[in-house]
């Protein structure tokens, strides 16, 4: 068994790509699968370090998609309808002073990628630290608490009828920006993933939150014919996923 907390050293990390991307004349040239999406537009600010308990964080120790936990998707999807209007939608500019490159050069990159604001959004559910909800109902905040870190991150996002992302990879491990999980409430999340010359396809149902290997280039779409609401979680240890993932559920 491996035990190992991740502390990164921050100056020793490259920031090369933050910078090639920020001094780029067209955003449109760098969609490209070779742009690590997580780092470009998060940088190198986290929660806190990633706790590592039976892997190295590599993504190739992992699968592409796994059901980590159940869910009561409808109720969920009903919280979110009885408080979506108090919440905030301010996702990135609550981070600004986290961005590396800025708010507007930020939104560019993500609206290149297919995240626009309009056609996908992100509500903020929790505090910028991580440390205490916002007006989140209760069955909502006990069942994320239930089955996941406290100092998770976590937001609602919102899929509009025939969005789809570009391809991209979010980032080429687990070691910094931790382990992302997808709960979809009001209806499946779809996503395919490039391995080699293969393309996969999944069918993310309702009534399970997935872990999402998303340090393998892939894209995520809705052609269902409804919005699409999720949790997305961005998980600081690999303790949740463990013990699905040894056992192939």
């Amino acid at each position: 068994m491996i035990i190992a907390v991740i502390h990164v050293d921050w100056d020793s990390l490259s920031r090369s790509r933050i910078v090639q991307v920020g001094q780029q004349d067209s955003i449109l040239k760098m969609v490209s699968p070779e742009v690590l999406l997580s780092d470009v537009t998060e940088g190198f600010a986290e929660l806190g370090p990633v706790e590592l308990t039976w892997s190295k964080g590599e993504c190739s120790e992992y699968p592409l998609v796994q059901p980590i936990a159940e869910v009561h998707a409808a109720k969920l999807a009903q919280d979110f309808i009885y408080v979506r209007h108090s919440l905030s939608r301010h996702y990135l500019s609550e981070r600004e002073h986290q961005l590396p490159l800025g708010i507007a050069r930020t939104k560019e990159v993500l609206k290149a990628f297919g995240f626009d604001g309009r056609n996908y959004s992100a509500y903020s559910m929790k505090s910028i630290d991580g440390a205490h909800w916002l007006d989140v109902p209760q069955s909502t905040r006990d069942w994320v608490d239930a089955n996941f870190p406290k100092n998770a991150r976590v937001h609602y996002a919102v899929a509009a009828v025939g969005w789809s992302s570009a391809w991209h990879v979010d980032c080429r491990h687990f070691r910094l920006h931790g382990f992302r999980v997808h709960v979809p409430l009001s209806t499946s999340a779809h996503y395919e993933f490039r391995v080699g010359p293969v393309t996969k396809n999944f069918e993310l149902k309702p009534g399970f939150a997935y872990f999402v290997n998303v340090a393998v280039s892939h894209r995520a779409h809705n052609p269902e014919n409804e919005e699409r609401v999720s949790i997305l979680l961005q998980l600081m240890s690999d303790s949740p996923i463990r013990s699905r993932v040894l056992i192939g559920q």
